[in-house]
């Protein structure tokens, strides 16, 4: 099996998890971002899984896929790392000083008002 050359970082990692917890967050399965996106499978699980570098191609198809661009995914993917542990608990030592944005609360409210799926 052919490993990836680049060096697995900490950009990585966030990335990685961002593109977990949004895909989640949005109901797709690994296959539907596949699809979406046109990235092989493959490809897809590796960086998913941090065992692969993405390059910034790949990382606009995907952050597009989200409806976001890729600013915007990179930023909430710094924001979001200070936040949460990487077991996905919420980190108290970094959440005393952050404040929501009004976007953010807006989305919040949203979120609560809707209506179960279930």
């Amino acid at each position: 099996m052919a490993t990836n050359p680049r060096q697995i970082g900490e950009s990585t990692r966030l990335i990685a998890a961002a593109i977990r917890a949004a895909r989640s967050a949005q109901g797709k399965t690994r296959e539907e971002l596949a699809r979406l996106t046109g990235i092989p499978l493959s490809t897809l699980t590796k960086i998913e899984k941090e065992q692969a570098a993405i390059d910034v191609e790949q990382l606009a198809r995907i952050s597009s896929a989200f409806g976001q661009d890729m600013d915007e995914f990179v930023k909430a993917a710094r924001r979001n790392a200070k936040l949460y542990r990487p077991d996905g608990s919420l980190n108290p030592a970094d959440t005393t000083g952050y404040r929501l944005s009004a976007e953010e609360m807006h989305e919040l409210i949203a979120d609560d008002d809707a209506p179960d799926a279930g």
